[in-house]
């Protein structure tokens, strides 16, 4: 049986970066695989929601596209 995986969109700031699993986020992004899965909890979603965006390195959000 193969596990069903999520798919997510990924957007840095307002620029789109592309889709697809945890592991393709992490790899278009240049970031660990933890760091990206951490961004889809409830925690990385509060703690990052109250930074300022920057500038020059604007937050990574993922959306779920099988929660749209």
């Amino acid at each position: 049986m193969e596990k069903m995986r999520r798919v997510y969109a990924a957007y840095r700031g307002d620029r789109y970066i592309g889709e697809g699993t945890l592991r393709k986020i992490a790899e278009m992004t240049g970031l660990k695989v933890e760091t990206v899965r951490w961004y889809t909890t409830p925690a990385g979603k509060r703690r990052m929601g109250r930074h300022k965006e920057h500038k020059r390195y604007p937050r990574l959000t993922l959306v779920d596209l099988e929660d749209e």
